[in-house]
């Protein structure tokens, strides 16, 4: 199976390394990037090379449109955001399968395009949202679809952390996630959150927001978001809070859902799942401690590997992608109705 990967930054390198581990000696790489820099990056650790080229041992690419005359089977979109729909329209034009690292993109235009380009070629394009494939997230899920604690009430989500410790090999302010003109902020940044929130309650029925660059972090896009969306279910509308932020310096990642009958808690930092009872009395628990953070990218790349192999477009993604996005552009201000 052949793949072009389009960017080699710390995400592109994760997915490559991943390709190759899951197909082995059927796996064939080329690598297309505008950077000339030697980082091996691996779990956020940095180390310098001679040759990125020689160290992977891939096939180096001087363009997309040279990539995509070798007929790839997938295309990776790992570059920046703001250049994911310029890329994608391009190799789903060439007939590749596609896996476009979240987000979509940093606005609508273009989406669907290749909604309707996707479905006319019979491609799987998915979106990478691997918190999807976190054993929390299927707890929840659970939960949720069984109905075991009474009726929902409220939900909230939360999600601080401090940009510049993200990828301390480099500089932040260089960044995408800094920089509103690569897509960056931190409602696109940490747009798992809303894609948790879209998988557990599909799109909102009204949403309201309040944030911006309101810390001292040098950047250009949004560090904090607070929002308030409301979702029906039955006959109630359901209020569902959501708090990112790029300037927490301590960093927290929680759920929290009031049920009829219980509380339930999911500390994605400590990897458990706690559903307490009127008393506090523990109804159910779940404690995964550490976890190997990569196992989830590897499940999400052998789902999608299956299905291009298959051709199952009944897995594509990219409908629940533009979703997702589309809430996130709301949040934002950049559009007035989700994408549906």
């Amino acid at each position: 199976m052949k793949a072009l990967f389009i960017g080699m930054g710390s995400i592109g390198q994760r997915h490559l390394r991943n390709f190759r581990e899951i197909l082995g000696s059927e796996a064939e790489v080329l690598v297309c990037r505008k950077t000339n820099h030697n980082l091996v990056i691996d779990n956020g650790q940095a180390f310098e090379c001679e040759s990125l080229k020689d160290y992977y041992g891939y096939a180096e690419i001087s363009s997309l449109e040279q990539g995509l005359e070798l007929f790839p089977d997938i295309v990776f979109v790992t570059n920046p955001s703001s250049k994911h729909i310029e890329v994608a329209l391009s190799s789903a034009k060439a007939g590749a399968n596609i896996f476009i690292e979240k987000p979509l993109s940093h606005n609508i235009t273009g989406v669907k395009e290749l909604q309707a380009l996707a479905d006319r070629n019979n491609l799987v394009v998915h979106v990478g949202y691997q918190t999807r494939y976190h054993p929390c997230f299927r707890d929840i899920q659970s939960v949720l679809n069984k109905a075991r604690y009474g009726n929902l009430i409220s939900a909230s989500f939360e999600w601080g952390t401090y940009l510049p410790d993200h990828h301390p090999y480099e500089d932040y302010r260089d960044g995408y996630a800094a920089n509103s003109n690569l897509g960056g902020g931190v409602t696109l940044g940490l747009i798992h959150e809303i894609d948790l929130i879209y998988s557990f309650f599909g799109i909102p029925k009204t949403i309201a927001a309040i944030g911006g660059k309101l810390s001292s972090l040098e950047m250009t896009a949004d560090d904090t978001v607070s929002v308030l969306m409301g979702f029906e279910r039955g006959e109630h509308v359901v209020p569902v809070n959501l708090f990112l932020s790029y300037a927490q310096k301590y960093e927290t990642r929680t759920v929290r859902m009031q049920f009829e009958d219980a509380l339930l808690v999911c500390d994605l930092m400590a990897n458990s799942v706690f559903a307490y009872g009127a008393k506090g009395e523990i109804l159910f628990q779940k404690k995964y401690g550490v976890l190997d953070r990569n196992e989830a990218f590897k499940a999400e790349l052998v789902e999608f590997i299956g299905a291009v192999k298959r051709q199952d477009v009944s897995t594509n993604s990219l409908n629940s992608g533009a979703e997702t996005l589309s809430i996130a552009l709301r949040i934002i201000g950049e559009i007035d109705e989700c994408i549906k």
